[in-house]
Formats: C-alpha cells, structure tokens, sequence
C-alpha cells in the first residue's frame, strides 16, 4: 500500500475505508455523491443535487515543483474564472485561489501561518492585543477586516496592503506544493459568493513564483530546514552591509531558527532564507542545530570515533609488528603533546591503548572557549584518524595495512552522513576517506 489515506473498492461495488485518518476525512464531507468519472487509476466523485452549480472542469496529482505553476499558466491562458484549490499532501494543508479573468480576487487557507491575523502581527502592522480584540469582535456579521477597521487597529489602506501580501503569500505556497492534488472548480455565478478583497495581475504573481522557486533552490541546498539556528561568525562586518540585512545579522545568536527570526523582524521566512543565504555567502554566519544537539552530537561523534581507534589498535595487534598497547599510546601522547589540545592526557578508557575517555574529553571540548565544539571535534577526529593509520602503517603487512585503511575510509564516510543529517546545511570538513 502506499503512504496515501485508501479506499477500498470490493468486488461487489461496495466500499471499504482503511485507516482511521481516512474515515476521520471522509466524516465531514457525509452525504450523496455523483460517480463522476471511473478508469482503471482515477475515481472521481462530486456532491449530488449541489445547489450551486459545482463543475470540477479539471484536477490531476502534484508531481513535482513546476506542476502548479504550469497549471496556473493554464489558467491564465484560457481567462478561467473560478478556484483553484491546491491540496499540499506532505503539509496536509488546502489552500484556495479565487481567480477572475488573469486576476488573482482571493485566497484561503487551512494553514494558520496564512492568517490574516498572525501575519499582521508578524509585520508588525498590529499588536497580539489588537488582533486578539477585533477578533472578538468577529461574527455573522462581520469579517476580521471589518473589525480591525472598526477597533482602530489599521486604517483601509493598511489593510489592504496587508491583504494583497497575504494572497501573494498564499499563492507563492501554492506554486511550491511538490506532491498533492489540484482542482479547478466553477459555480454559478449567482452561488459565486467568495468576496474579490484583492485585485492582483495572475501574471505578473506568476513570474514573481518563478524567480522565487529559482533562488529557494539554490538557498535550500545550503539552508534546508526553517528550523534550523543561525550563528553569528567572528567575521567582521562590512560597512555597507544593508539595513535589511544588518537587522537579520542582529538576531543570528544562536538561538533563533529562520521561522524564529521571520516572526522577530516582521518579514516572511522566504526573505529570512533569502538574507541568511547572502549572510552565509558573506562568511558572516552559519546555521545548525542548537546547543543541546550540539552537545549530545560531540558524544556521539567521540564515541564513533573510539570504536574505530580501538578497532585499529586490535588490528595492530593482531597482525603488526612485535609492539605492545603501551607502545601505540606512547605514541600518541607524543604526537598529541604537539597539537594545541593534549587530549591524550586524558584517561584512558579500557587501558593503555589507542582508546580513550569518551565523557571526560566531550567534557573538555565542550568546557573550553572553542567557539565551535562541533567544528573542534571533527578536526580533532580527522587528525586523530590520520595519524593513527600513519602509526599502523608502520607496524602492519601491506595486505592489511590497505584493508585497514579501507575499512577507516568507511567508518569516516558514515560518521559524516550521520553528521550531515544531524545538522543539515553546516559545512561538515570531516573528509569522507583518510
């Protein structure tokens, strides 16, 4: 089965429904349906005796980036008048079109971060107070509009200038949906009752989406997640260095993702990605994970690597030359002493071998004024691998020595996915081989 919500059709016509998310979806839309169209990969069904007028002229899957777009392209052709609804399936979100004639007259939305009301406050147009109140106010009678209106929360043309961004938002989403379903539904237009609170040329929104997946994809090879940190670097900042992206830099402490900082200066994650990506370009930042997986990744990475100096030290033994655990430790206490951190003072974990203590040296990084523990500990494993081969290159036949090496290779390669997937988007300078 795939990962979709399934029906079951049975042999004698009835329906099956499997799952508990697809009964819970089929509950609110209880009543009779018109079997519209049947084939061997397409069911379609639309609600029976539908007073307004209901057609679904077109609909088809998501599947992949430029899907939306090429159909709002469509719609633009053919001067459609109607909705165009976008089910995101990885975001379980619907989002509404009102189209007109090449002019985008309206959206909605099932996400709570395109409502009106947070993005007001998120662009600072208004207050938490001042939303929360007019939405109080809201009723059959009047629209959230209206009653920040009325309240004297914004004035008209604020208003509408926040609506317009809204519906750019909106459809800015829509046109990046990879996988879900799309519709274009017509009614009557006496049933028509969606209200035009926006009047934006379908074209002009539609090369504005284009240029924005363009950039978003290059910015999503190097900052993949919203919910990543941003980190201020010791780089010095440059004098010229814009407003917009001096107030973005000023947030970058560490402790606030990009969903974090777009809700902090009042603009929308796109344009925080966009100034990040350029911030990142500069040298002047970074992003990752946060302290806390910062921390338990430094244990995670000193244990990976203990597991492979120990395996080195066992080969060695195994199959070197005549030399003793004391010996390979005396070694590296020597080699270490001339770095700029004497991790081989440490104690030892389980004797005088290659091993260590995995607690006390994370303890150590993590104590010391290294601005980058993440950054130390993986220069400090390649190091350490490196010259731990150099060492059994020394004491193991040539068959061995290159198995080694080989397996090393491996085990190195693996830390570093498991690094790149614990912190998506940071430079990761573990190399993938010794």
């Amino acid at each position: 089965m795939s990962g979709l919500d399934s029906i079951r059709v049975t042999e004698s016509g009835s329906i099956d429904v499997e799952g508990d998310r697809a009964k819970l979806r089929l509950s609110v839309r209880t009543g009779d349906f018109d079997l519209i169209l049947d084939t061997d990969h397409l069911l379609l069904l639309r609600r029976a005796y539908d007073n307004a007028g209901v057609r679904v002229p077109l609909c088809g899957e998501i599947t992949g980036p430029a899907s939306v777009t090429e159909m709002l392209n469509v719609a633009l052709m053919m001067q459609f008048k109607g909705e165009i609804w976008v089910q995101d399936s990885g975001e379980q979100v619907t989002r509404v079109l009102g189209i007109e004639n090449g002019v985008l007259c309206n959206t909605r939305s099932t996400d709570p971060d395109d409502r009106l009301g947070g993005m007001l406050v998120r662009s600072g147009m208004a207050t938490t107070s001042q939303v929360e109140g007019a939405l109080a106010m809201v009723g059959p009678e009047m629209r959230l509009g209206e009653a920040l209106i009325a309240s004297g929360a914004v004035d008209a043309d604020t208003l509408y200038a926040a609506l317009q961004h809204q519906a750019q938002e909106v459809m800015y989403k829509c046109m990046w949906v990879r996988s879900g379903v799309i519709l274009f539904v017509t009614m009557e237009a006496s049933s028509q009752v969606a209200p035009h609170t926006v009047h934006l040329p379908l074209q002009s929104l539609l090369l504005e989406g284009v240029q924005r997946i363009d950039e978003l994809s290059l910015f999503r090879q190097a900052i993949p997640s919203d919910d990543l940190f941003v980190f201020a670097t010791d780089v010095a900042v440059p004098v010229k260095l814009s407003v917009e992206l001096q107030m973005i830099l000023a947030t970058c402490d560490g402790k606030s993702t990009i969903e974090d900082i777009a809700q902090t200066v009042g603009v929308t994650t796109f344009q925080v990605v966009k100034s990040v990506y350029s911030l990142m370009q500069s040298g002047l930042v970074t992003v990752g994970a946060g302290d806390d997986r910062s921390e338990e990744m430094v244990f995670e990475m000193l244990a990976d690597c203990n597991s492979l100096l120990g395996y080195i030290s066992d080969t060695i033994m195994r199959h070197g030359k005549r030399t003793t655990p004391a010996a390979l430790r005396t070694a590296l206490q020597r080699w270490s002493a001339r770095g700029d951190f004497e991790v081989w003072q440490l104690p030892s974990a389980g004797g005088q071998d290659l091993t260590f203590d995995v607690e006390a040296l994370g303890n150590a990084i993590l104590d010391s004024d290294e601005p980058s523990p993440i950054a130390r500990t993986q220069r400090m494993i390649s190091d350490m691998a490196a010259f731990a081969l150099f060492l059994a290159s020394t004491l193991l036949p040539r068959e061995h020595e290159k198995a080694l090496s080989r397996y090393v290779a491996h085990e190195l390669r693996a830390m570093r996915g498991r690094l790149e997937a614990a912190f998506p988007g940071r430079p990761t300078p573990l190399p993938p081989g010794a």
